[in-house]
């Protein structure tokens, strides 16, 4: 488990579980809490190898339709890059960049057993 004062992230037999107040998360996306429908409660977050990976996976999104509420920018809460966006159903997505000495990075690598 990785805790800190804004979320915690538990490891999940090669998955993690991150749990960040709806305000926060709502804050780095960029986009409204829910509050009855329509905001974000939850995200994905696919993880990229490099920082233009961000970019480029970010443009073969736009070009499928996804709206975004983040465009791909230097990230605010981490040291990083990434964007968000919400499919046709509503669900948001995060595309992240961060280096492997990233706490959640390094939870994520020991969760799916790959070392360094």
């Amino acid at each position: 488990m990785l805790d800190s004062e804004d979320f915690v992230v538990f490891e999940l037999r090669g998955a993690l579980l991150a749990l960040f107040p709806v305000e926060k998360l709502a804050a780095d996306a960029q986009a409204e809490p829910e509050i009855g429908q329509g905001g974000i409660r939850f995200n994905i977050i696919i993880t990229v190898d490099a920082p233009d990976e961000v970019d480029a996976l970010a443009e073969t999104v736009r070009r499928a339709g996804g709206r975004f509420t983040k465009p791909p920018t230097d990230a605010e809460f981490f040291v990083g890059r990434d964007a968000y966006f919400a499919d046709p159903e509503r669900n948001y997505w995060e595309i992240a960049y961060a280096p492997s000495d990233n706490p959640v990075v390094v939870a994520a690598r020991r969760a799916a057993n790959i070392r360094p």
